[in-house]
């Protein structure tokens, strides 16, 4: 249960400065996008992790902890280049997102929350568990920014893609 909840929050870590940003004309949070987020992180993990059940089926034990730690670890490199990458070259403080912004944001969420179901599933962890991990840390990841944490954001959103990213890694390599 740890390891469904340490999965859904590190894929899912990256919320706290899309939170800093998601806010509408008025200043106060877009009720849509974050039922949209949770909706689609809760989904989208349900789906990877139940296609991973249903294709360890047909594959042995051994093939299925080998996918399952591919697509962990696959998610915890990728997300450990992003973080590096954006230290190096970061980008201007987003005060707002834009509708086409924000649905570019959810397509990305769905993407990582795919691959974590996935890999969850593969590993032979609870779907639901990780499912239910993943949409409440995606809220809470969103709805969490407060005004203190707003100024820092761009300082905090960098070391909080490292830690995520070593908590995928670990987790898929000692799964």
């Amino acid at each position: 249960m740890l390891l469904s909840a340490a999965i859904g929050a590190s894929a899912n870590l990256d919320d706290i400065s899309i939170g800093c940003a998601g806010r509408n004309q008025s200043g106060w949070p877009s009720p849509s996008f974050f039922l949209c987020s949770v909706v689609c992180a809760i989904g989208t993990s349900l789906i990877g992790g139940l296609s991973a059940t249903h294709i360890e089926r047909t594959l042995s034990p051994l093939v299925c902890n080998v996918l399952g730690s591919g697509a962990l670890v696959s998610i915890g490199v990728w997300s450990l280049l992003q973080a590096f990458t954006q230290r190096f070259h970061p980008c201007s403080t987003i005060e707002q997102l834009s509708f086409h912004e924000m649905m570019i944001v959810l397509l990305a969420e769905s993407v990582a929350n795919l691959t974590a179901g996935f890999g969850a599933g593969f590993c032979h962890l609870s779907v639901s568990t990780t499912s239910a991990a993943a949409g409440f840390f995606t809220l809470w990841f969103l709805l969490a920014p407060s005004h203190s944490v707003r100024r820092h954001s761009s300082k905090l959103g960098h070391h909080i893609g490292v830690i995520a990213s070593m908590m995928l890694i670990f987790v898929g390599l000692f799964r």
